[in-house]
């Protein structure tokens, strides 16, 4: 490898082999806003666009691409230690646009010569990314076979390529050549190390000035660089034990980011490693254990911990949840702040059978939905937290309190517990619910349908089970002509519109297909479309009196019969 630390893309892959280390993190960059107001969207478009804006200004100075850290491995071999995300963006952009030059049959040879010295020569690829992603990698990268992901990380790399693949479609030949050019050509700097405790001592360095990775990854080279202090030439196997031990988080986390972020789950870990179900985020008190004289023994023991913390989340977003009501409706909700941690501690500590975990799940998805309906902001971390510590902490104890909180009201002594009872939840859905905890309990409710009407073949139908669930406004929002009774509706009076039109008992689940397809129409054309799920059946048994009308009384009606649900129910 250049031995200078400003060198362009093509002299530092020319002649070297480098590899993402499994230790790292996967491909996490995305070509879609997947997450919407997060700084990590649309990283792979913004990536294209500097490199089009710097081609389009007519600069005659090199573009620039970053800095990367290696560390070698070998003479030829190096582990990418920072730049990973820029350096795997970079080989997906130009096995696109090498695609591209090859369907427009061009034949340059000095094309061929940046192909070979960056991509690959014979049949000797030049960079892997982390292994588990890496024949998928070879595969639809490199060779250009049609294959299906595996894991999110997966995914992401089918996406980036999708997405050059589309802005190259129609790029004329002068074009491609233009961007090969200057990516190949595009001046970066390049540090190499020789050993590991240089390399992470860079890595902390850099990555404490300027944007900062994630508290995961600066956790991981802090934990190896304090092994390396301690052990000295002895932190061999200490630090491939850990290594082993973030080869395995990363692999779960590629399958499981969907889901959770992986700073999340370290705070979730710590309280359990810690045994406080009310941690704040800021609260550091891995630094005072690293501290220590021997740090080594809590290293290792909490790094086994986090790992076996991120397989049971694996476990249970990806074979639990297909089998559990429970699980799936925890998975569902977005606050799991207060229940993941339990889920953590269940499975570290109780060796139960996985229907114990189910009742904890719904238990907990009740209890959270129910802080949510009501909007208290009484802690309830805080009211678990002593059975959370408890030397007997089981399942049936958090259950058994959960059932309780939900029987205390306000007129009870024990006013410190009554924020969660019935009354309170009875005030709070009587009017408008929001639209995500109304789409969450009519799918709760379908559920209950199925089984109190013995349907056949459904043990439950997951939410994703519903192609693209969307809130319908059974009485419409906007009407298509203004006259709400000849299209069968209540009048809409200022009355109704405060008090019904948002209230459960107009909200009906309905796939997003099946939304756009009926619109505002009138009740009776509705009334028979409503033949997929058990609650819209439910609506054609309420109306077969009058098909052609959907008035208050119904409205209130199927209010009520929803709330009774959730009081006894959820």
């Amino acid at each position: 490898m250049e031995k200078t630390p400003t060198t362009t893309i093509r002299k530092m892959m020319t002649g070297n082999k480098i590899k993402v280390p499994d230790y790292q993190r996967a491909y996490s960059w995305d070509a879609e806003d997947r997450y919407k107001g997060d700084r990590r969207a649309k990283q792979v478009e913004t990536y294209l666009e500097d490199i089009r804006n710097h081609i389009s200004s007519g600069t005659t100075s090199s573009y620039y691409l970053g800095h990367f850290l290696f560390e070698q491995l070998s003479e030829d071999l190096f582990a990418i230690i920072d730049g990973q995300q820029r350096l795997t963006t970079t080989i997906i952009c130009l096995a696109s646009l090498f695609k591209r030059l090859d369907s427009l049959g061009c034949e340059d040879e000095s094309l061929k010569f940046i192909k070979e010295d960056i991509i690959m020569r014979g049949s000797e690829i030049w960079f892997s990314t982390v292994e588990y992603d890496n024949q998928f990698f070879r595969d639809i990268v490199i060779k250009d076979v049609p294959k299906e992901p595996k894991s999110v990380s997966a995914g992401r790399i089918k996406s980036a390529l999708n997405y050059f693949d589309a802005q190259f479609s129609e790029l004329r030949l002068e074009d491609v050549k233009e961007i090969i050019k200057t990516i190949a050509e595009a001046s970066c700097t390049a540090n190499q190390v020789n050993d590991k405790i240089q390399a992470i001592q860079t890595f902390l360095f850099q990555n404490n000035r300027g944007k900062r990775p994630t508290k995961l990854e600066v956790l991981k080279a802090e934990f190896m660089f304090h092994l390396h202090s301690e052990l000295g030439d002895e932190a061999g196997n200490a630090i491939e034990e850990i290594q082993a031990r973030f080869s395995e988080i990363h692999q779960c986390l590629s399958k499981i980011e969907n889901l959770f972020d992986e700073d999340d789950v370290l705070f979730f870990a710590q309280k359990v490693y810690f045994n406080s179900l009310v941690m704040r985020s800021d609260e550091d008190r891995i630094s005072p254990r690293l501290a220590e004289d021997s740090c080594v023994n809590f290293i290792k023991d909490f790094t086994l911990h986090l790992s076996s913390h991120f397989s049971f989340l694996d476990k249970l977003s990806n074979e639990l949840r297909d089998k559990f009501e429970g699980v799936d409706a925890l998975l569902s909700l977005r606050s799991q702040a207060i229940a993941i941690p339990i889920l953590l501690k269940v499975n570290q500590q109780l060796n139960c059978e996985d229907e114990g975990v189910d009742d904890l799940s719904m238990a907990l998805s009740n209890i959270v939905l129910r802080q949510s309906l009501i909007g208290t902001r009484a802690d309830l971390a805080d009211r678990l937290n002593d059975d959370f510590k408890d030397n007997d902490f089981s399942i049936g104890k958090i259950i058994s309190r959960i059932d309780w909180m939900k029987t205390i009201t306000q007129e009870d002594d024990n006013y410190y517990w009554g924020h969660w009872g019935e009354s309170r939840l009875r005030d709070s859905i009587q009017h408008s619910v929001s639209g995500a905890s109304a789409r969450f309990i009519l799918w709760r409710y379908e559920n209950y349908l199925l089984k109190e009407n013995n349907i056949r073949g459904y043990g439950f139908r997951k939410f994703e089970d519903i192609d693209s669930p969307e809130l319908e406004h059974i009485a419409p929002k906007t009407l298509k002509d203004g006259d709400s009774l000849a299209a069968g509706y209540p009048k809409y009076d200022e009355y109704f519109i405060e008090n019904h039109l948002d209230s459960l008992g107009n909200y009906l689940l309905l796939s997003k297909s099946h939304n756009a397809a009926i619109g505002n129409i009138p009740f009776r054309d509705k009334r028979v479309t409503y033949t997929y799920l058990e609650q819209q059946r439910e609506i054609q048994e309420l109306t077969e009196n009058h098909p052609n009308e959907w008035t208050l009384d119904n409205i209130k009606s199927r209010r009520e019969k929803l709330i009774d649900f959730i009081v006894s129910k959820l």
